[in-house]
């Protein structure tokens, strides 16, 4: 992998609102949580995001972290809009805990599986030795949709906003992560 992709240690105002830029090329207005919010969950627990750079600018990034099980049943059952999510819907890191896979963004050009790779692992790197019982999300593109069924993530329902949650055990999502390459 190039040795300028790097991930980056800590996350300050301007990454935030560069990531909600980034987004705003794959993703509609109505599908992105703003940027003030994921930093307020950075801020709360600054595990949930990771991002990677390249030449000092951010080419990937993904939030993912635990949350509250009435929070995962809503997103379930399809009736969510994660652009509402606060970071009181966060989850404390306990011994049994539900995922949210939130976002995961990366630019064209830098779509190859060491990135990905990098990502994923940083972001699992930091639950090491918790008990996480599944792993939930939504996606909103069928480029998304087709990367996490590469995940063993498997079709829930389609949301009232149009898109679709998908679902898997964590350590059936782990082992996929284990055999990316």
């Amino acid at each position: 992998m190039d040795k300028k992709i790097k991930v980056l240690e800590k996350l300050e105002e301007k990454h935030f609102i560069q990531m909600e830029k980034i987004e705003l090329k794959y993703y509609s207005k109505e599908h992105i949580t703003p940027w003030k919010e994921t930093k307020k969950w950075y801020d709360k627990y600054n595990n949930s995001t990771v991002a990677i750079e390249h030449e000092g600018k951010i080419i990937a990034f993904l939030n993912m972290f635990p949350i509250k099980k009435d929070i995962y049943d809503k997103i379930k059952q399809g009736i969510y809009n994660d652009k509402f999510m606060t970071a009181g819907d966060m989850a404390s890191v306990s011994k049994k805990m539900f995922m949210y896979l939130s976002c995961i963004v990366v630019e064209e050009g830098f779509r190859i599986p060491d990135v990905f790779k990098l990502l994923f692992d940083t972001a699992c790197s930091h639950y090491d030795g918790c008990d996480i019982l599944s792993i939930i999300e939504e996606s909103v593109t069928k480029e998304g949709a087709s990367y996490v069924k590469k995940l063993n993530f498997k079709p829930v329902c389609e949301t009232i906003f149009g898109t679709y949650v998908f679902e898997c055990l964590y350590s059936d999502f782990m082992k996929a992560l284990n055999s990316l390459k």
